[in-house]
């Protein structure tokens, strides 16, 4: 992977991921400098064209309650077992890999091995299974069978990675450094021995572009979806770039600016790849960027009847909207292709639920796969069921997703990822 001086590379691939390669090898340009390593992948895959199988789906509209979900918050997986985090039952249900429930972990509760508001699971290397609860500040640890073994104090904002050692990194406010800002954020590693770390998050460029009203009001309209169960913010300029990050099991930070494709690596010995893609941008179909306009704009006005748009929809899309690690160190990079009108809708409903209930535009997504090294594996086209907010879970040539179908079934749902040859 560590080059002394940039050069053009070409390695052996099979088949193509999309038109844009189809020669199905992988090209590009690796240059290193001290710590830092750049990447720059032509068209062109290690892989070739990858195919996903769907070989597993656990879940019901109805019926016996250990098939029915209610609010799927996470999903992770050993070997032989799918662990599945029911935020709304309070409870993480588990399923052999033929999808026959074994038994499940935890209840509602405030004592010990009981949650209040689950956020977060993983397995360790041991193995043990965690879970994190923002609700009680708390990560409760259990054996894999279930046992409940010890628990202990997380506090800290939601976001949660399960370190493969044992222990979880929450996300916190940092102490300010001198002659730096009042005060920054980042992942701090908590539980029985857990090393003193501490990963700040990186400085962007550019900050997050939200609609131009009040903070008080963003705030509250992001209460106001949330309660009517919806998985976008109402805060965000429809199809604007964000700064994305994400941090892997083994203290690994990910991040990036998606108003370009490139992002960055960082390890804990301090190295750093930096990553970039060649991809055309996405164009924003003016009506489809109209009637997500109209979608936010109905929305504000049942909540402030003065709102007024000031804002212009970006006329191309962000180069990604979500950066995850898997367990096998490679980046999967989830990116939005054109968007695809939809027969029957209502493009001028009487209220915002009207847009919800008959949408007029559908996004579908492909996650875009790297390896270690920087280089382009793939890509996967996801499936239109798949819950796009909730991060899978991808080990090997095995992905588990969380799927919901227009019935409002809840699902888990394991793919297997077919390479060619």
């Amino acid at each position: 992977m560590v080059m002394a001086s940039s050069l053009a590379l070409v390695a052996c691939g099979c088949g193509a991921p999309d038109e844009a390669a189809s020669t199905g090898a992988w090209v590009g340009t690796v240059t290193t400098e001290g710590d830092v390593t750049t990447v720059v992948n032509q068209p062109g895959s290690v892989w070739g064209e990858v195919e996903l199988v769907e070989e597993l789906s656990i879940g019901e509209l109805g019926g016996d309650d250990r098939y029915v979900f209610s609010g799927v918050r996470a999903v992770t997986a050993s070997d032989d077992r799918i662990f599945v985090l029911d935020s709304l039952e309070g409870i993480v249900r588990v399923y052999d890999m033929s999808g026959a429930h074994l038994f499940d972990i935890g209840r509602e509760g405030d004592g010990p091995g009981e949650f209040r508001q689950p956020w977060a699971i993983g397995l360790s290397l041991e193995p043990r299974f965690m879970v994190r609860d923002v609700g009680q500040g708390r990560l409760h640890v259990f054996s894999v069978n279930g046992e409940f073994l010890d628990d202990w104090r997380a506090p800290g904002g939601a976001p949660t990675t399960m370190a493969d050692e044992g222990f979880a990194y929450v996300y916190t406010r940092l102490p300010a450094e001198p002659d730096g800002p009042p005060f920054r954020w980042g992942m701090v590693a908590v539980g029985p021995g857990a090393p003193e770390r501490t990963i700040p998050f990186p400085s962007f460029e550019h900050e997050r572009p939200l609609l131009q009203v009040e903070r008080q009001m963003i705030e509250l309209s992001m209460m106001q979806a949330r309660n009517q169960g919806l998985s976008f913010s109402v805060a965000d300029v429809p199809f604007a770039p964000n700064p994305q990050w994400a941090l892997a099991s083994d203290g690994t930070m990910i991040w990036g600016e998606s108003d370009r494709y490139r992002f960055l690596v960082r390890r804990l010995d301090g190295s750093v790849t930096r990553v970039e893609k060649a991809e055309e941008p996405v164009p924003v179909d003016a009506d489809e960027g109209r009637w997500y306009r109209d979608r936010l704009t109905r929305f504000w006005r049942e909540m402030v009847p003065e709102f007024v748009w000031r804002d212009e929809v970006p006329r191309t899309k962000p180069a990604f909207v979500a950066l995850m690690p898997d367990r096998d160190d490679r980046v999967w990079v989830l990116r939005e292709l054109a968007g695809v009108p939809l027969a029957g809708c209502d493009p001028n409903p009487d209220d915002f639920s009207g847009f919800i209930e008959r949408p007029c535009w559908r996004q579908p997504y492909v996650l875009d796969g790297f390896g270690a090294d920087g280089r382009y594996l793939g890509r996967i086209r996801v499936p239109d069921e798949t819950r796009v907010d909730l991060p899978p879970f991808i080990a090997g040539d095995a992905m588990i997703t969380v799927a919901e179908d227009a019935a409002g079934t809840i699902m888990v749902k394991r793919y297997r990822l077919v390479r060619p040859g």
